[in-house]
């Protein structure tokens, strides 16, 4: 019996140091992995974007020559387009601002396209500081358990009942162009130094910049 019950033993303790090496080689695998994905995580967010880019850009293309059901035509119209957007960035960049007003009014008269468009622009307007009247108002934090997220201040508003109410748009990360809008009071929110562009790369870059 007592043979028996050492061999027994034995057999238990070497199952432990098995096991104990598979959980140490497992940890250590976790390990290695996470740090070669963490290596690699800035060029398979990039690799994810030009995908997007590449898709829209692929929908966009289908969707023309879907009307067109010429090649050609449509690879006229991208021409087209590119170089118009082109010619648009070299204006701005020069400063000739007739260019832009004149494409705003063409935009801003189109039926339905209008009317998100003049959205989009104040948006913009705002988060750029060009309307000196109704300018951007900073970037606030939004208390969230005991943390806080970043959000955009792009109204201030008044109550009747003398509460002051701000207009927020909180963006997603990675990809700012989304986000939701929340309504709160001025004095539930704590008003952050960081300036718009830092706060934008900060969500872009998940918060690593």
């Amino acid at each position: 019996m007592s043979s028996y019950d050492g061999s027994s033993r034995s057999r238990e303790r070497g199952l432990r140091r098995f096991m104990l090496r598979v959980r140490l080689f497992l940890t250590a695998g976790a390990k290695t992995f996470g740090t070669g994905l963490m290596v690699f995580f800035p060029l398979i967010v990039t690799f994810l974007v030009l995908n997007f880019v590449f898709k829209s850009v692929e929908s966009l293309f289908v969707w023309l020559f879907g009307l067109t059901n010429s090649v050609e035509a449509t690879a006229g119209i991208m021409l087209f387009t590119v170089s118009l957007v082109f010619y648009g960035g070299y204006k701005i960049r020069r400063q000739e601002k007739w260019f832009m007003t004149r494409v705003d009014r063409f935009l801003a008269a189109l039926p339905m396209v209008g009317a998100w468009y003049k959205v989009m622009r104040d948006l913009v307007d705002r988060l750029t500081n060009k309307d000196s009247k109704e300018m951007y108002l900073g970037v606030v934090e939004v208390p969230v358990g005991d943390g806080h997220v970043l959000a955009f201040v792009t109204k201030r508003e008044v109550w009747k009942d003398g509460r002051v109410m701000l207009t927020l748009f909180m963006p997603t990360s990675p990809n700012p162009t989304s986000g939701i809008v929340l309504f709160f009071p001025e004095d539930k929110v704590k008003k952050s130094d960081l300036p718009a562009e830092a706060a934008f790369s900060r969500i872009i870059s998940l918060g690593i910049k």
